[in-house]
């Protein structure tokens, strides 16, 4: 995400990227929220290992939806008191921040989607999936940011940002689901 503001400040002028900046780092302390949450999960999904694949994958599953719910929950309230997280969190406060928070809401939910995907990969020594998300993700972002924020400003970027997060989430779990072993999406794990 901090590669936005750079982006931002290359096409507009320190006002604009100052007041999407209240919105994006609203966002930042919420997607900080999943590392601090990922500590103590993967703890205990390391304490079940890859030895007990069955209770290993329904944790797993189970972890993604309590994100799913959590996260869903807390995006909501992002979209349904935008003004009141921003009059709390920030001394400035503009309508177009709290439009802007407004359409970054759904990324906290859609990076912790990908949180079970990527424990699951790192405890079954499938780093490089990870990394390669992230690369890939990286470069569409920076591709993507430069385009659309020249045709759509602001929005733009956080048209970038919504379909990056969409991408990595999607790659880490489309490489669980191809995995029979991993795929803790499975109704009957196996």
């Amino acid at each position: 995400m901090n590669s936005s503001t750079i982006i931002l400040s290359v096409f507009f002028d320190n006002t604009i990227v100052g007041i999407y900046n209240v919105a994006e780092k609203i966002i930042m302390l919420c997607k900080q929220s999943i590392s601090v949450l990922f500590q103590g999960v993967y703890f205990k999904a390391c304490e079940i290992g890859t030895e007990k694949i069955k209770q290993l994958n329904h944790f797993l599953k189970s972890v993604f939806w309590v994100y799913f719910l959590m996260y869903g929950f807390g995006g909501l309230l992002l979209v349904i008191f935008p003004n009141l997280i921003i009059n709390l969190l920030s001394s400035e406060y503009t309508s177009n921040s709290s439009l802007y928070l407004i359409y970054l809401a759904p990324i906290p939910l859609i990076g912790a989607l990908s949180q079970s995907a990527y424990m699951s990969l790192l405890l079954h020594h499938k780093k490089s999936i990870y990394f390669n998300a992230h690369l890939y993700g990286l470069i569409i972002n920076i591709v993507l940011s430069f385009v659309l924020c020249y045709f759509l400003k602001v929005y733009g970027v956080i048209i970038s940002l919504v379909l990056t997060e969409i991408f990595i989430t999607a790659y880490l779990n489309s490489a669980i689901v191809k995995s029979d072993e991993l795929n803790f999406f499975k109704n009957k794990i196996v």
